[in-house]
């Protein structure tokens, strides 16, 4: 069964309103399913920045339960630049 995104969530993607990851928390479905709907609906996701900026946001929400840390400790960097990574994607969203 193919995800519907609602068309007002279409519209606000297409003019930078709203991201891949809030239209999955609006929908209750993951950043890909929502990701993969769009694709399906003829949205342009291929942009460099608007791509950087899902990669971004799908790691951010993949991290989201584990603590900086943790992540830190997976990717060889302080709970600080973690922390900064993340304030980072957050701004460019």
């Amino acid at each position: 069964m193919k995800t519907k995104i609602p068309p007002e969530f279409v519209a606000a993607y297409c003019r930078k309103e709203m991201t891949i990851y809030d239209i999955s928390e609006e929908i209750d479905k993951s950043p890909s399913t929502v990701y993969n709907a769009l694709v399906n609906e003829g949205v342009d996701t291929t942009s460099h920045r608007r791509r950087k900026q899902d990669r971004n946001e799908r790691v951010v929400a993949a991290r989201k339960n584990e603590t900086l840390e943790r992540v830190g400790a997976k990717f060889g960097i302080t709970k600080e630049r973690v922390r900064q990574i993340v304030a980072k994607a957050r701004k460019e969203g």
